[in-house]
């Protein structure tokens, strides 16, 4: 049962390192997007 649920943790730590990485993506295109907007 323990390794069951050590399994579920690293899962849901996998997703949530993924989720940021992509919002971190998503923000530094916007960021780009802003600058080339002021150029």
């Amino acid at each position: 049962m323990n390794d069951v649920i050590v399994e579920r943790h690293m899962i849901y730590f996998l997703q949530t390192d993924y989720d940021i990485i992509v919002i971190r993506i998503l923000s530094q295109h916007q960021d780009a997007g802003r600058h080339l907007n002021w150029q």
